[in-house]
C-alpha cells in the first residue's frame, strides 16, 4: 500500500534527477579546475607566468560556473568539492602573486571567501618550501631566506587566530605547516652555515697563498 502521494513522489523524482545531473556537472567542473590550478603551480615554479595566468583564469571560470549551479542550496551534494576547488585556486593565486611580486596577496586580491583563503595560505607554505629548496640548489640564499621568513610570518599570524575549530582541516593543516616551517628553517640555517664556512676557508686559503708569495 502506497503511503505517499503520487504527486509528492513525482516531485521527489524530479528533484533527485535534477540534483544528480547538477552534481555530475559540478564534479566535472571542479575536477577540471583542480587540474588547471595544479598545472598552474607547475608553471609558476618554472617561471612560466603567462601559461600560469591562462590556467588560473580557466580554473576560476570553471569554479564560478560550478558555484552558479550549486546556488545557495545548503543541501547540494557537491559543496565540498567546490570548497576544495576554491582552496586550490587560492593557493595557486597566492603563489603566483608571490612569485611575480614577492608579496603575499590580500584576501581581496585573491577574491575568494575567508575559509578557502585560510586553507590556501596553509597549503602555500608547502609551495614556499619547494621554492626555498630550489633557491638553495641555485645558490640563491637570499631568496631562500626571504621565503623562509614569509613562511614563518604566515604561520605566526594564523596561529594567533581564534575560532578556527569551526574550519574543517584547519588544525591539521596548521600542524603540517608548522612541521614544514621547522624543517625548512633547519635546511636554510644549515646551508647558510655551510656557505659561511666555505667562504671563510676560501679567504683563509687566499691569505695563505699570498703569504707564500
Amino acid at each position: 500500500m502506497e503511503m505517499l502521494r503520487e504527486e509528492d513522489l513525482k516531485i521527489m523524482r524530479k528533484e533527485l534527477f535534477k540534483y544528480d545531473q547538477n552534481r555530475e556537472r559540478v564534479l566535472k567542473l571542479t575536477r577540471e579546475a583542480v587540474r588547471l590550478t595544479s598545472r598552474a603551480i607547475t608553471h609558476i615554479h618554472r617561471s612560466e607566468y603567462p601559461a600560469a595566468r591562462s590556467d588560473l583564469k580557466k580554473a576560476e571560470q570553471r569554479i564560478r560556473r560550478a558555484e552558479s549551479i550549486t546556488g545557495k542550496d545548503p543541501w547540494f551534494p557537491a559543496h565540498k568539492n567546490l570548497l576544495t576547488a576554491y582552496q586550490e585556486l587560492a593557493e595557486a593565486k597566492i603563489l603566483y602573486e608571490f612569485a611575480v611580486r614577492m608579496e603575499v596577496p590580500s584576501l581581496r586580491d585573491v577574491n575568494v571567501e575567508v575559509v578557502p583563503y585560510l586553507l590556501g595560505l596553509l597549503d602555500f607554505i608547502g609551495e614556499l618550501r619547494r621554492m626555498t629548496a630550489t633557491s638553495i640548489l641555485k645558490g640563491d640564499l637570499k631568496k631562500a631566506e626571504n621565503a623562509m621568513n614569509v613562511m614563518e610570518g604566515i604561520l605566526d599570524d594564523l596561529t594567533m587566530l581564534n575560532h578556527t575549530a569551526s574550519v574543517d582541516s584547519f588544525r591539521h593543516k596548521l600542524d603540517a605547516a608548522r612541521r614544514i616551517v621547522e624543517a625548512t628553517r633547519g635546511d636554510v640555517v644549515t646551508e647558510i652555515r655551510r656557505w659561511n664556512l666555505e667562504n671563510a676557508l676560501n679567504r683563509f686559503e687566499e691569505r695563505v697563498h699570498l703569504n707564500r708569495k
